[in-house]
């Protein structure tokens, strides 16, 4: 069993990101395609990470002034800028222990 951090995007929602955490990514991707989206989302990006919950975290913490709705996981954000704090929030929690990261607009 992995533990999975992902960057999702959908065509029929423009400029918009949904991060989370899964054990399994097909399986959680094609939970989230139902009647409330024309169609299915798209991994923009995903990896392995051993503290799954921890990286979630700090990346709806650092992105928390990005959110569409305080209650989702979805941001109004680049995927880009995502993949790359995503990509540091890892190496960094390698090399030190990380209590917090908050994006700057």
């Amino acid at each position: 069993m992995s533990n999975i951090v992902y960057v999702l995007t959908n065509p029929s929602i423009p400029d918009i990101v949904k991060i989370g955490m899964t054990t399994d990514l097909t399986t959680r991707m094609r939970s989230l395609y139902n009647s409330s989206v024309p169609v299915p989302f798209e991994c923009y990006f995903a990896c392995t990470v051993e503290d799954m919950s921890f990286v979630e975290r700090q990346l709806h913490d650092g992105f928390d002034d990005f959110r569409v709705n305080p209650k989702r996981e979805f941001f109004r954000v680049d995927p880009e800028r995502v993949v790359s704090i995503l990509k540091m929030v890892i190496q960094l929690k390698k090399r030190v222990k990380i209590l917090s990261i908050r994006m700057v607009k």
